[in-house]
This record gives structure tokens, C-alpha cells and sequence, in this order.
């Protein structure tokens, strides 16, 4: 929902960042108008929105399982596959 919130006044938002408002003061936008949204979330929905699609789409496929003969890799984790011949 907040991101649809984010994505629908995208536009203006960026303008106001182009002249000059910070996170903060966007954050005090959305408060006056009924809206309670964080810096970090506001900061992480207007870089994922910057995003040519392109990039969008390889920084979702970069999230998912990696297959390695070596090593068990998740969405931030590490683990050590246990008997392997290396």
C-alpha cells in the first residue's frame, strides 16, 4: 500500500528532492497529509522508482538462490555445504 502511495506521487516528489527538499522534509509531507512513513522506507521506494526497469529486474534476480558446488547461498546468509571435496 505505501508503496503505491510513493509510486503515485513519484513525480512530484521528485521534483521537490530536484529543488531542494530532504528525506526529512518529505517525510514531513506525508505526516501533514495523514501519512506516517519512515526516511529509510521513503529513501529505499524512491531509489527502487529511479531504477531503470532494467536494473530493477537483475536487482530482484540477484536476490534469489545461487546454485555453487561449494557454498549454500540465500537471501543473506552464508552457509558451507558440509562434504565437499575441494
Amino acid at each position: 500500500m505505501m508503496g503505491e502511495i510513493v509510486r503515485g506521487v513519484y513525480p512530484q516528489l521528485k521534483k521537490l528532492r530536484d529543488n531542494g527538499y530532504t528525506l526529512k522534509m518529505l517525510v514531513r509531507v506525508f505526516e501533514e497529509n495523514g501519512v506516517t512513513i519512515t526516511i529509510h522506507a521513503l529513501s529505499t521506494y524512491l531509489k527502487n522508482l529511479a531504477l531503470p526497469k532494467e536494473q530493477a529486474s537483475v536487482k530482484a534476480a540477484s536476490k534469489e538462490t545461487v546454485e555453487s558446488p561449494t557454498v549454500e547461498v540465500r537471501r543473506g546468509q552464508f552457509q558451507m555445504k558440509p562434504d565437499v571435496t575441494l
